[in-house]
């Protein structure tokens, strides 16, 4: 097994983990950073930025059909979005910042060691990389920068075919006919605008007691829900979905009421 010795080992390279790792390489330590997945972590690769680029994309094809309004010929605001396309721009995008990360981290001498990451005492780090093979890694201090993967509520039917996170959306290039999301979170909040604009068709389900997160400027939600409605949005409380599923609200005991069931077809995506 191969030894690294650094005076600080970061497990986790997104935001958090990146910039301590340059940090403290700024101020004279060693630092050896520790990553399973891509640079950048769930706000470069699967958050923040690609939202924003599919949300400029939306944006210009909103704009589009008020061409006619601006002395462009209104011809084009009868044309339909690319999914590829959009997909591959926003892509593009993702992978120059994610570049810029990785320079960033070698400008400043941050050895960088792909694998997942297990602490054990000393402190230390042993690195399992793909291939079976493992690195060790020594430290005297150990930063925890492990970042966030989406979380599936406890909602009969998450397994049924149509339900996705947040995750398996921002990959995929297919712009639904329909679709239902739960979540009134910035990220639930991004999609719907984006869906909306692009398809014409998108549900925002808001349900306070159980999907706003805690600590958030209320006051931003009712900003952001009012910015949305533009898109010709739709805010509920209670919705028929196809199959059984879950929809509403826990009783104060925590159990949850009946399920739901509809003769309307709807692609299902949960952000809770």
């Amino acid at each position: 097994m191969e030894e690294l010795t650094a005076k600080v080992c970061v497990l986790g390279g997104g935001p958090a983990g990146y910039t301590a790792a340059i940090r403290a390489a700024q101020l004279g330590a060693s630092v050896v950073l520790v990553e399973k997945d891509d640079l950048g972590g769930t706000c470069l690769n699967r958050g923040c930025i690609p939202t924003k680029a599919l949300l400029k994309s939306a944006e210009v094809y909103s704009l589009l059909g008020q061409a006619g309004e601006y002395g462009v010929p209104a011809e084009l605001s009868a044309r339909s979005p690319e999914p590829e396309l959009l997909l591959a721009r926003k892509d593009t995008i993702v992978q120059q910042l994610r570049a810029g990360v990785e320079l960033l981290l070698k400008k400043n001498a941050v050895t960088i060691c792909r694998g997942t990451g297990t602490v054990l005492p000393g402190p230390a780090v042993e690195v399992l990389h793909s291939g079976e093979e493992k690195t060790l890694v020594r430290c005297e201090k150990l930063i925890l920068a492990a970042g966030s993967a989406p979380l599936l509520p406890p909602i009969p039917g998450l397994e049924q075919e149509g339900v996705m996170t947040s995750d398996e959306a921002i990959a995929t290039a297919a712009v639904p006919k329909s679709i239902v999301i739960i979540g009134g979170g910035v990220i639930g909040l991004e999609f719907a605008a984006f869906y909306r604009a692009m398809s014409n068709a998108a549900f925002w389900f808001n349900s306070p007691h159980i999907l706003i997160a805690k600590g958030v400027d209320h006051p931003f939600f009712h900003s952001y829900g009012q910015n949305y409605t533009t898109f010709g949005g739709k805010n509920t409380d209670s919705l028929r979905l196809a199959g059984s599923l879950f929809v509403g609200r826990p009783s104060r005991a925590g159990q949850y009421p009946k399920t739901f069931e509809s003769q309307h077809g709807a692609e299902i995506w949960f952000n809770y």
